[in-house]
């Protein structure tokens, strides 16, 4: 009897209730244009990867992408215009980028990458969330 409750125990802590999961949808908007498409970029709150998803169809200057199944916790997402569809964020000689690009609560740079703690939101159900895109004319 002591071993089946263990069992079930260590059951339940390996594999979580649905509860447990939520969708996070996502809409970038203010695109210059269609050309290329989106590389998005799901990181956990000590800036690990998590999940990598590239070309994102643009349509009517937007893009939408939907992540199911999804824990609750604390993530950060960032994206970029991959506009000549070579798979990397160009940028000028000064490490500026050339393509358009955005990080969640549009956090905008500062002579730099943005604060990575200012990107993260936190997931606790379903979540619609809101990017918008940015670009340096330098």
């Amino acid at each position: 009897m002591i071993t089946m409750i263990f069992t079930v125990l260590i059951f339940y802590n390996f594999f979580p209730s649905q509860d447990d999961y939520n969708t996070l949808n996502i809409e970038i908007t203010e695109l210059n244009n269609n050309n290329g498409s989106i590389v998005l970029e799901l990181l956990d709150e000590n800036e690990n990867q998590i999940l990598s998803f590239i070309n994102i169809p643009i349509v009517d200057n937007k893009s939408t992408f939907k992540i199911d199944s999804i824990r609750s916790g604390k993530y950060a997402l960032r994206f970029f215009n991959d506009d000549n569809e070579n798979g990397k964020l160009d940028t000028n000689f000064l490490g500026i980028p050339k393509e358009e690009f955005g990080n969640s609560n549009n956090v905008k740079p500062k002579f730099g990458p943005p604060n990575f703690k200012d990107m993260i939101f936190r997931i606790e159900g379903d979540l619609n969330l809101k990017m918008i895109s940015q670009k340096i004319n330098f």
